[in-house]
């Protein structure tokens, strides 16, 4: 990006914030976010075959298999949106996955995120990848004060995840979601900017290992 976010947010000014994080944002490590109102027919393509995996849906809120034109009408919504934004994650030349940030505040600077990996790299470390930089973008880019997650009760792995980077759980949405095995509770977690100072640097050095 050519300007600083956290300067336009200073600024007052969402919509030249929100044109900002609708670009391509480098990082190190050869770590880029390709915004997807950037994205190629071919990456349109295979965002939406992962989106529609059952490797991928089966951590969805919402598993129904989504269409060409329903991906399409999504992506376009997206040029106009200051409250969402999602990328393509890319490491050199290979595709690791998807990420985005959801109901965003810039006044109150708190948003939600999420994310899921290629397909073929869930159990790579991957997804540890992915919420390392979403978490950067976040809370060293943009400068928000925090950052909201919503998890399976299940999914215990994640869960792990998140707290090892400093999430705390806020509380529970109970039989939030109905899955082909019934009801399932919803854990509900967010990350402070302070907490993220206390951990980043531990987070970092484990980060560094997988890259």
């Amino acid at each position: 990006m050519n300007k600083d976010l956290v300067s336009l947010l200073a600024s007052g000014d969402t919509e030249e914030v929100a044109s900002a994080l609708r670009s391509t944002i480098p990082f190190d490590g050869g770590v880029t976010f390709v915004n997807f109102t950037s994205l190629t027919n071919p990456e349109r393509k295979m965002v939406l075959d992962w989106r529609n995996d059952s490797k991928v849906t089966r951590f969805m809120f919402d598993r129904q298999e989504i269409s060409p034109d329903e991906h399409k009408s999504f992506i376009e919504s997206l040029r106009q949106s200051t409250n969402k934004f999602y990328w393509l994650v890319k490491k050199d030349d290979k595709y690791l996955g998807v990420v985005s940030i959801l109901n965003v505040n810039f006044h109150n600077r708190h948003c939600s995120w999420g994310q899921f990996a290629n397909p073929s790299a869930i159990a790579t470390g991957v997804g540890l990848i992915l919420e390392y930089f979403l978490v950067r973008l976040v809370m060293d880019v943009m400068g928000f004060h925090c950052l909201r997650c919503e998890t399976f009760e299940s999914n215990a792995s994640v869960l792990k995840t998140h707290e090892f980077f400093g999430f705390k759980v806020e509380g529970r949405l109970r039989d939030f979601v109905m899955t082909e095995d019934g009801y399932e509770d919803v854990v509900v977690m967010s990350l402070l900017e302070s907490e993220w100072v206390d951990t980043k640097d531990d987070v970092a050095k484990y980060v560094e290992r997988l890259i």
